[in-house]
């Protein structure tokens, strides 16, 4: 019997993210089918849903309903130099390579609020490439970036069917380097 109820979620699952992707264009459906399971059954507790099928329905008529999902959905974690191996990896791999280009475009996708961009761009001046690099820091997560933005970053967000991104960019006139928020279409949960 556990095991038909199983199935009968797992159906209903498929469902939900088919009609998520439909509605919203956030594609889910290649995420870790366990992972997502006991994520979306933590955000039904949290969202007051005793089924999935009510989850489904709020999330459908209401867009805020939908951001909350988002929040249960993604990982928002952050950290300054959250795992160190990446960062040494990068200074002692890559950056030697990153220097002989003229110009570097970077993106950080699935930035939550930020920290880890800014580790970045960190190690980017120490290493003399931050003049010359654009940093692209995206997240599907709405909340991330707003958070982002109360940190310091400027937040200009269209409407919730648009996923924000921000975006550093030199202001010569100060030299210094600004981040904004951008508001950008995009499909969840894929490559732009």
């Amino acid at each position: 019997m556990d095991k038909n109820i199983g199935s009968e979620f797992d159906v209903e699952m498929s469902q939900f993210l088919d009609a998520i992707n439909l509605k919203y264009n956030y594609d889910f459906r290649q995420y870790a089918p366990n992972s997502l399971k006991r994520t979306i059954t933590q955000a039904m507790i949290r969202m007051d849903c005793p089924t999935l099928a009510v989850l489904q329905k709020n999330v459908l008529r209401d867009s805020n309903r939908f951001t909350d999902l988002i929040q249960s959905l993604t990982i928002p974690v952050s950290e300054m130099f959250r795992d160190p191996n990446y960062f040494l990896s990068l200074r002692e791999k890559v950056f030697p390579l990153l220097r002989t280009y003229p110009s570097l475009k970077i993106r950080v996708a699935g930035c939550s609020t930020g920290e880890e961009v800014y580790s970045l761009a960190i190690l980017l001046q120490e290493e003399g490439l931050l003049e010359r690099t654009i940093i692209y820091a995206t997240d599907i997560n709405p909340r991330s970036l707003e958070a982002a933005a109360r940190a310091g970053l400027e937040l200009s967000v269209g409407c919730h069917t648009l996923r924000s991104a921000a975006v550093g960019r030199r202001d010569r006139r100060q030299g210094s380097r600004k981040f904004r928020a951008a508001a950008s279409p995009g499909r969840g949960g894929r490559r732009c």
